[in-house]
């Protein structure tokens, strides 16, 4: 069986904290981005003429497509992807009194995995990819992104009732597949070229004024 991620890297905050950056098996893919003849042929000259503005650019361009991301994870992955509404799943939570109520699940499938998003922009290879920053968040990534079946067992009851909910239904619990990174980059990448000539542009008048 193939590896289920792979560590691209690792990036390093203000604060000095070091993560990596992985890509997890749903959506590895079609998520990095390399300016070469091939990609962009019109901007492949700027690796020789402006390599510095060029890595501002792509690593401006990777905090972009991490916002998008982000905003699809808030919102049902839309607007770039139709996903199913959430597995019907009958959840009751103990009251102080003893009796039980009917919980109601959150509308986000992902959970705090928005806060799991992150870039990696390689300045020698001009490239930009966009991925998870722990091999925990991919893995469950990439299980909610391809869609999993889970049977419901009876030790699975027990520590629902452990932790003060009752699991309603019978049998398995099915979550459709709910691509969000690759849907993210399919329907943004034509914008990349042009917004990145325009980043370039942006720094070169700056370095201009700047002199």
């Amino acid at each position: 069986m193939s590896e289920e991620f792979t560590v691209i890297g690792r990036i390093r905050t203000a604060k000095g904290r070091s993560y990596p950056v992985v890509l997890d098996r749903a959506s590895r893919f079609g998520t990095r981005f390399q300016v070469t003849d091939a990609s962009v042929p019109a901007l492949a000259a700027l690796v020789r003429d402006f390599p510095e503005e060029l890595n501002k650019a792509l690593s401006s361009l990777g905090y972009w497509l991490r916002a998008a991301v982000k905003g699809a994870l808030r919102h049902g992955g839309r607007p770039y992807a139709g996903w199913p509404p959430r597995v019907p799943l009958t959840l009751s939570r103990r009251e102080k009194s003893g009796s039980w109520a009917r919980s109601i699940l959150p509308e986000q499938p992902f959970g705090d995995l928005e806060r799991a998003v992150g870039y990696l922009a390689e300045d020698y290879k001009f490239q930009v990819s966009t991925g998870w920053l722990s091999k925990a968040a991919a893995r469950l990534a990439g299980k909610l992104q391809a869609g999993f079946r889970t049977r419901v067992t009876a030790s699975m009851r027990r520590k629902f009732i452990r932790e003060g909910y009752r699991l309603g239904g019978k049998g398995e619990i099915a979550a459709p597949a709910r691509p969000v990174i690759r849907p993210v980059y399919d329907a943004l990448k034509q914008k990349f070229g042009p917004r990145i000539e325009a980043r370039i542009q942006k720094y070169m008048r700056e370095r201009r004024l700047a002199a």
